[in-house]
């Protein structure tokens, strides 16, 4: 029995002893799991198996990462020159200048982010896998060159220019009469293709070829050969400002300047009101009657209208399309019925203008000149067909007596103030019906006659204030 008992005590002895040192190999394995998280799972750094752009990462911070794939890169940055050529010049730009980014901090994070979540089993296994199959992660660079559009907008306004007509200068003393200057061809860079060119450069890789800048030829409207045997005097007309005043004579010479030398394009439409501009003090003009509301009153370029009729005359002898025009509210003293036109601006009237359209394969020159009281334009160019010439007259088929004018009390004496007085607004005149005729002629011979346009002047009612105010008798 003692002996049973005691084989007994020994066996639980050792049992115990095995149970112990069970658990002290638990916990000894314990601490060996837990020192290997703390040193490996849970360390700051990126884990063993992974390289960024053929660095090895294995145990680097990300700061020092970072620090190592920066100083890899800016050989690259370096290397990314941008250079524009354009005949002698040249233009470089570099990594800053297109706001170049590499997304080395992103890279370094996701790879630094490897087997940081989930268990611990499945963080070790992530790891595992890590060191036998390994990562490769390669940088991304991006850049901005829509940033350098100031920098080519800059570079287009150093080789832009103006493509330049062909000049024609008048010199009645020369046997030629005209001295024609060429033209010149501008050229324009177009920045969006500049920008499309540096872009595809960068993205295919090759930065070391300059690209060669290739602005367009822009061709000018007017060419020499253009007037080669075709600046014939083909229409003129004059007006006479011998009963002007000084100031009234100032005003229709200004306007009619405006046009002296003016090269008209096959094609091309001009604007009396946008060829003489808004009629100012500062371009010369002075306070003249014009005719506003059938009667005349003093506006700062007054007379302007004659200037425009002595040009509509030009041009329809010219045989020019005339675009747009409108006549007088009553007859000019300078030029037949039927033949005038007149022009306005702004304030406080509506534009009237004057607007007509070279219709010939070639240019026309206009001059304009001012000489013993007379405003003269001539057209020159290719001349009309055969010899041809057109000449235009006018007939009053009609006159329409003048109504009694419109007798006004003054009440409030805004022009008058006493019975026996009275201001004459408006004078009452005539009507008119006209009719223009247009002849031509070939070789000074009459070839046709045909109407060519009408117009009525419609007779004016005048206006007479009256005043209404007793005369007190002082007699007494």
């Amino acid at each position: 029995m003692r002996t049973r008992r005691k084989r007994t005590n020994i066996k639980r002895r050792k049992l115990t002893t095995a149970f112990v040192f069970l658990l002290v190999l638990v916990f000894i394995s314990g601490i060996g799991i837990r020192i290997y998280v703390d040193r490996f799972l849970n360390s700051n750094t990126i884990y063993e198996g992974i390289t960024i752009d053929g660095l090895s990462m294995d145990g680097l911070t990300k700061e020092s990462a970072e620090r190592l794939l920066r100083k890899k890169n800016q050989s690259r940055l370096d290397n990314l020159n941008i250079k524009l050529i354009y005949k002698s010049k040249f233009w470089t730009f570099g990594y800053e200048d297109i706001q170049t980014y590499i997304d080395i901090e992103e890279k370094v994070e996701e790879a630094y982010s490897i087997a940081r979540e989930g268990t611990f089993l499945d963080r070790f296994l992530a790891v595992q896998k890590l060191r036998g199959q390994g990562r490769i992660f390669n940088t991304e660079l991006t850049y901005n060159v829509d940033s350098l559009k100031d920098e080519i907008d800059e570079i287009a306004s150093e080789i832009n220019r103006d493509a330049v007509d062909a000049t024609v200068t008048f010199n009645p003393e020369d046997k030629e009469m005209f001295i024609i200057s060429p033209e010149k061809n501008g050229l324009y860079l177009d920045v969006d293709i500049v920008i499309d060119q540096i872009r595809d450069m960068l993205d295919s890789g090759n930065v070391a070829s300059p690209i060669v800048l290739s602005p367009k030829e822009l061709p000018p409207k007017v060419l020499a050969r253009d007037f080669e045997g075709k600046l014939e005097k083909i229409a003129s007309f004059g007006t006479d400002l011998s009963k002007s005043s000084e100031d009234r004579t100032k005003n229709v010479v200004t306007a009619a300047l405006a046009f002296n030398g003016l090269v008209v394009s096959p094609g091309q439409t001009i604007s009396f009101n946008e060829t003489t501009g808004e009629r100012t003090a500062e371009k010369g003009y002075r306070y003249a009657p014009m005719i506003q509301n059938k009667r005349f009153v003093n506006v700062l370029g007054g007379g302007v209208s004659q200037t425009s009729t002595t040009l509509y005359n030009t041009v329809i002898r010219a045989g020019l399309d005339v675009v747009e025009r409108t006549r007088h509210s009553i007859p000019s003293s300078y030029i037949d019925m039927g033949l005038d036109t007149t022009v306005n601006l702004p304030p406080p009237e509506p534009v009237i203008d004057l607007k007509f359209r070279n219709n010939r394969n070639s240019p026309i020159y206009i001059r304009a000149y001012y000489a013993n009281k007379r405003i003269y334009f001539e057209v020159y160019g290719e001349p009309l067909p055969d010899g041809q010439r057109y000449e235009f007259y006018s007939k009053v088929y009609e006159t329409i007596p003048a109504p009694a004018p419109e007798i006004i009390k003054d009440y409030e004496g805004k022009y008058v103030e006493y019975e026996g007085e009275e201001y004459v607004h408006t004078e009452s005149r005539k009507g008119y019906k006209v009719r223009v005729y247009r002849q031509t002629f070939q070789n000074h011979k009459l070839i046709k006659e045909e109407l060519f346009d009408t117009h009525f002047y419609r007779p004016v009612k005048g206006k007479t204030y009256i005043g209404t105010k007793k005369v007190e008798d002082t007699s007494a």
